[in-house]
């Protein structure tokens, strides 16, 4: 070892990262949460096609039930009414604590 390995030692140690980067260990937490949401975004699209497929599929029996029962043939109404099952589905899902459709 010649003189200049302490000096340069000493001046590489003044500049050594700290051990853990808390902004580093953010991003990657938010990149590995962002990825986990788009494949859990992914996996209820089957789900979501195969709910439409059936509604559509039942449509004229939904019609005439709620024609002869309560007459809200009106497709508004009937669009509101699914919005809100699904919206009180998803709410209670959550509310529960029931396990997402991907767990990593």
């Amino acid at each position: 070892m010649n003189e200049a390995d302490p000096a340069l030692a000493a001046l590489w140690a003044a500049d050594e990262p700290a051990e853990r980067d808390p902004v580093f260990v953010l991003a990657v937490m938010a990149e590995v949460e962002r990825r986990r949401f788009w494949v859990s975004l992914a996996s209820l699209v089957p789900v979501t096609v195969a709910a439409s497929a059936i509604l559509w599929a039942l449509s004229p029996i939904i019609r005439t039930a709620a024609d002869r029962w309560w007459g809200l043939v009106d497709q508004p109404a009937m669009i509101a009414s699914a919005a809100a099952a699904t919206l009180a589905v998803w709410l209670w899902s959550v509310v529960s604590g029931r396990p997402t459709p991907v767990t990593a």
